[in-house]
């Protein structure tokens, strides 16, 4: 059974799987598709994707280390 998690953004019934997420970063970084695309594909906002895909959330997930300051 895949888990789904609740993710809080800015729509509170939106839930991605890791499954989602590792597509999310595929699809961005394979097919150079945009944080906007991706956003109105997994129904969440361009914000949430640019994290996911940054390494500011789903870190476990992804694998992606986020850039310190």
């Amino acid at each position: 059974a895949e888990t789904r998690v609740r993710m809080s953004e800015s729509r509170r019934d939106t839930k991605l799987t890791a499954q989602d997420v590792l597509e999310i970063v595929r699809l961005h970084v394979d097919m150079n598709m945009k944080y906007a695309s991706l956003a109105r594909k997994f129904r969440v906002s361009a914000s949430t994707v640019s994290k996911i895909c940054s390494g500011l959330k789903w870190q476990r997930i992804t694998g992606i280390q986020a850039l310190r300051r």
